[in-house]
C-alpha cells in the first residue's frame, strides 16, 4: 500500500472510530467507551458503515442500507450517521440484524416529506424484525391521505432517544408511529403529531390483534389522541409514559 492510500485508509479509520465514539455516547453518557486510535496494524472496522456529509462510506442513509447484503445473526451490521440533516428522497427500509443510530437527535436528523392512500408508503422509516433505531429526528412534512414517521408490520423492532416530528396539513391522518400485527419497545423518545388540516392525528396507532408495545420514559403528542389502539387481545404497557390526554392502554 502507497503512502496516500495508508493515509487515506488511516483516515477513515478515525473518522468511523470518532461516529462510533459519538454514537455511543449520545446514548450511554455514563459509561466508559473505549475508543482504540493507535496502533501498528489499523485494519476497517468490520461492519459498520458511516454515513455523512463528507468522508463517510455514504452519505445517504438509504444507500448504505442499500449496500448491505449479508447481515444475519452471526454477522449484524451497524450504520452510524454523523451529525448533519438528510433529505430522503426514498423511505428508509430496515433490515434484520442491522441497527441505525445517529449522533444524537439534536444533530442528527432524517427530513423526509412522505404521504399516500396506503399507510405503507406515507412514512419515512420502515421497521423490520430483529433491528433498531437510536440517537436521531425522524421529520415528515407534507400533505397528503397518510402520513407518518415510522411504519411496522409483523416487526419485532426497538425505538430508543428517537425525536419523531410528523406535521401535516390534510384532509387524511397523520400518525407519529404505526404499529400492526407487532411486538416494539420505544424508550427516552418524544413522538409528536400535528395535522394543521381538517384530518386527525394520533402519537402512536396501534392496529390488529397481537400488537405489542412496551413504551418506556416516552412522551407522546398528538390532537386527535396520543395513543389509540384498535384491535382484540393486544397489549400496551407504559412506563413513564407522558401525554396530552389520559391514556387508555384497553383494545377497542
Amino acid at each position: 500500500m502507497n503512502t496516500s492510500a495508508a493515509l487515506t485508509s488511516l483516515s477513515k479509520y478515525f473518522f468511523a472510530m470518532t461516529l462510533v465514539f459519538i454514537a455511543c455516547a449520545a446514548h450511554a453518557q455514563n459509561k466508559v467507551v473505549v475508543v482504540p486510535m493507535s496502533g501498528d496494524d489499523l485494519k476497517p472496522l468490520a461492519n459498520i458503515i458511516t454515513v455523512a456529509k463528507a468522508n463517510g462510506d455514504f452519505n445517504d442513509p438509504v444507500e448504505a442500507l442499500m449496500s448491505i447484503t449479508d447481515a444475519s445473526a452471526a454477522n449484524p451490521y451497524l450504520v452510524v450517521i454523523a451529525p448533519g440533516e438528510y433529505t430522503l428522497t426514498e423511505r428508509l427500509t430496515m433490515k434484520p440484524y442491522v441497527n441505525v443510530s445517529g449522533s444524537g437527535p439534536e444533530v442528527t436528523r432524517l427530513l423526509g416529506s412522505f404521504a399516500s392512500s396506503s399507510q405503507t408508503f406515507g412514512t419515512v422509516v420502515v421497521a423490520t424484525s430483529n433491528s433498531r433505531i437510536e440517537n436521531l429526528t425522524i421529520q415528515n412534512t407534507g400533505s397528503g391521505a397518510n402520513m407518518s414517521g415510522i411504519y411496522g408490520v409483523f416487526s419485532d423492532f426497538t425505538v430508543s432517544n428517537v425525536h419523531i416530528l410528523v406535521e401535516g396539513n390534510t384532509d387524511g391522518t397523520v400518525y407519529g408511529m404505526i404499529i400492526r400485527v407487532s411486538s416494539w419497545t420505544v424508550s427516552d423518545s418524544v413522538i409528536e403529531s400535528v395535522n394543521e388540516g381538517a384530518g386527525d392525528s394520533y402519537g402512536i396507532y396501534g392496529e390488529y390483534a397481537t400488537s405489542r408495545l412496551r413504551a418506556i420514559n416516552t412522551t407522546v403528542v398528538a390532537q386527535t389522541d396520543p395513543i389509540s389502539v384498535l384491535g382484540e387481545n393486544c397489549s400496551f404497557v407504559f412506563d413513564s409514559l407522558t401525554s396530552i390526554s389520559p391514556l387508555d392502554s384497553s383494545c377497542d
